[in-house]
């Protein structure tokens, strides 16, 4: 370490030709420190090369991300964690900053913030990324898309907005998340404005006006919910022979399924990978969030099925709910989540407003609940089975525990979780209009007169 710091001070003195060479020559682990240092000492001679800088960004961040990521012995949290990424995200925040207001290549701003900066970094520095998320979202080529592509897909600006939107409200930036939202609302474009959201709460990519409420409870709650209800002990028991399974395989215990299913592998006939992590960017920390899928894509996911038999023969009569087209893949789905002990879900918009999701809690719940557009409800209810949730995936979501909750320290929290398509939704799209359906089943419409002309006969019945 000592060796380390004398070349990267030496930086600053010798001839800038010699200390590249020094960079290259040194072992990785002693010229680490030099080789950022020459690389600020030439940004300091020439202050626009944005390669560089990028170079310069990747270097803080992997720093910073080791903080994050680090765990046992070598963990730091509360105020020493603060300390330790101070200088690391304020050198990266400054690079950032040169490089937004220097370019207006969209292509090099995306590089820049999700390649040399890095998604799990977004919540550190929640404004830096939403300028860049804004500033590429209102480019010529994005604002586009608003008279190419129709509501029902993700277009460009809106898709961006709702990004930063998205990072903002998680990390609790509600004044800059409240003009980003006002301004969105206020973007025209050929004498209208395309972004429609109607609710500072609930501001997805694609957004479609139709009903919404927090929770859909009573009457609102669709059929499903009271099958899973009544088909609980059976999901129990698909659980805990898949648990026991897993533990005889010798899975770590982190992860979901280790051994039970085969390690990372290439899709076969265009099937997803069953066992794969949820959304890893938007668990807080080292969190860890693993989702086993049976039905995505419009398919059953037959080893997965196997997997969870009493579960999947349950449900198989449920779903596909109707053969309208989907606003994504996984618009309507089945899934069984796992979040670790102590694991913690950021508060997030789905894609899209238009499914409804269920929530059902099977192991491990006991002080966990579901945070909705502030609405908060138990994944438990004491001496009682797990209800079953039902919400719209556009609002803002999070998932979280008591901090005195024994699931937060020792238990993993496992939920299943189906997201169905509303079956009124698309019923303007006849089977026969294959320009409306992209290979993957998903809506992907050449303009808007059949979405606008499908609007507004369909709105008040949707």
């Amino acid at each position: 370490r000592t060796v380390a710091m004398t070349l990267a001070n030496s930086a600053a003195i010798l001839p800038l030709r010699l200390a590249e060479v020094l960079t290259v020559a040194a072992p990785r682990c002693v010229g680490r420190d030099l080789r950022i240092a020459v690389l600020e000492r030439t940004l300091r001679q020439d202050p626009g090369d944005l390669g560089r800088r990028a170079a310069a960004i990747a270097h803080y961040s992997r720093q910073a991300q080791a903080v994050l990521d680090a765990r046992g012995a070598g963990a730091v949290v509360g105020a020493e964690r603060k300390r330790r990424l101070e200088e690391p995200l304020g050198r990266a925040k400054e690079h950032l900053e040169y490089v937004l207001e220097a370019t207006e290549d969209i292509g090099r701003l995306h590089h820049v913030l999700t390649g040399a900066f890095g998604a799990k970094l977004f919540y550190e520095l929640p404004e830096v990324t939403a300028r860049y998320m804004r500033k590429i979202g209102l480019h010529q080529e994005c604002l586009e898309e608003f008279g190419t592509k129709s509501e029902f897909e993700e277009r460009a600006t809106q898709y961006h907005f709702a990004n930063a939107l998205a990072v903002l409200k998680a990390a609790g930036c509600q004044e800059p998340a409240r003009d980003l939202y006002e301004e969105a609302l206020e973007l025209e474009w050929q004498g209208r404005r395309p972004i429609r959201w109607r609710s500072f709460e609930q501001t997805p990519a694609v957004y479609i006006p139709l009903e919404h409420h927090p929770f859909w409870e009573g009457a609102r709650r669709p059929r499903i919910a009271d099958v899973m209800e009544s088909n609980f002990e059976a999901v129990r028991a698909d659980l805990d022979e898949l648990l026991r399974r897993r533990g005889t395989a010798g899975g770590g215990s982190r992860g979901f399924l280790g051994g039970v299913l085969p390690a990372k592998r290439a899709p076969e006939n265009g099937a997803l990978p069953q066992a794969v992590a949820a959304y890893p960017n938007l668990v807080e920390d080292d969190g860890v969030w693993d989702m086993l899928q049976v039905y995505v894509s419009g398919r059953w996911q037959e080893e997965a099925c196997a997997l969870m038999p009493r579960t999947s023969a349950a449900l198989r009569e449920h779903l596909p709910t109707s053969d309208s087209p989907l606003v994504h893949y996984n618009s309507e789905e089945l899934v069984l989540f796992l979040l670790a002990p102590g694991s913690r879900v950021r508060l997030h918009n789905g894609g899209s407003n238009a499914p409804l999701n269920l929530h059902m809690g099977v192991s491990g719940c006991q002080g966990a609940h579901m945070e909705v557009a502030a609405w908060c409800r138990p994944l438990l209810r004491r001496w009682h089975r797990p209800p079953c949730l039902a919400r719209r995936p556009g609002g803002a979501m999070g998932v979280g525990g008591e901090d005195d909750a024994p699931t937060a320290r020792g238990a993993a929290r496992r939920v299943l979780f189906p997201c169905l398509h509303p079956p009124d939704l698309l019923r303007g799209l006849g089977r026969g209009e294959a320009s409306a359906i992209d290979r993957r089943g998903c809506v992907s419409l050449p303009g808007l007169a059949i979405s606008r002309r499908w609007f507004r006969s369909s709105h008040a019945a949707a």
